[in-house]
């Protein structure tokens, strides 16, 4: 039962136990909903459960696929203004209009630099997708998730290769050239777009902050936070990936 005062985020859940945030973008709205101070409560869904779940809430889907809508998330509904949102951007744009007197995610003075850097992050579809795809199956998804992500990926080849398995996505021979080209992109971006500031924009943190900690979210959850594989990455730049999820964990 839900609180009918308390906005709702709509999120993937996770097997085992108590359901845990692990999807880089709804992570990016979750951080925007509690960089606002803004009370809210988690639907925990399925992926089969999704469309038939948004749809009775009428969340608009927010694309495409086989010309039928799409429908993904994350998305929110705010009982407060009876809007229903989906897609990260939209539902901080969203926030930032209805709550106004809270901090904003996307000030007017730093909108092209976020949104510029939001078209260079390295989330999809590749070499992302090569390090997480198979422990997110392993580790994260319910055997009902599992089986339907599996089919809907292999008919998309921006996410797998016409031919290639889903346990060959990331085969041996490759992961060293896949570990070059992921810490160099890493690297880029602390040079490129934060250098000596605490987040991208600066001193204050914002949205694009909020997705690549989202990202790096999805790492540590995939792999395991004692995995070798999430040692590697905290330790690309001197550790600078582990100082941005501690400056941002009070808005976890």
């Amino acid at each position: 039962m839900t609180d009918s005062a308390l906005i709702i985020l709509y999120d993937f859940t996770s097997k085992g136990g108590k359901p845990a945030p692990w999807n880089p973008n709804t992570w990016k709205a979750r951080y925007s909903l509690n960089y606002k101070g803004l009370a809210f409560e988690t639907i925990w869904l399925e992926y089969p459960d999704v469309e038939p779940t948004l749809k009775a809430a009428g969340v608009p889907p927010t694309g495409t696929r086989d010309d039928r809508p799409l429908y993904t998330l994350p998305a929110i509904v705010d009982p407060s203004t009876g809007a229903a949102v989906a897609e990260s951007l939209l539902i901080a744009k969203y926030l930032d209009k209805t709550y106004q007197d809270k901090p904003l995610i996307l000030p007017q003075s730093t909108q092209t630099l976020q949104v510029a850097f939001l078209d260079i992050l390295p989330t999809h579809p590749h070499p992302i997708l090569q390090f997480t795809l198979q422990k997110i199956t392993q580790n994260i998804l319910s055997p009902e998730s599992e089986f339907y992500c599996r089919m809907v990926w292999a008919a998309m080849p921006n996410v797998l290769p016409p031919g290639v398995h889903l346990d060959d996505v990331f085969p041996v021979e490759s992961r060293a050239k896949g570990w070059e080209k992921l810490e160099k992109h890493f690297a880029e971006i602390a040079e490129r777009w934060i250098g000596n500031e605490t987040f991208i924009t600066g001193a204050t943190a914002s949205f694009a902050d909020f997705a690549l900690a989202g990202l790096l979210q999805c790492f540590k959850k995939a792999w395991g936070e004692d995995s070798e594989e999430w040692e590697r990455v905290i330790c690309f730049q001197g550790g600078r990936w582990k100082k941005l999820l501690e400056d941002l964990q009070q808005y976890e």
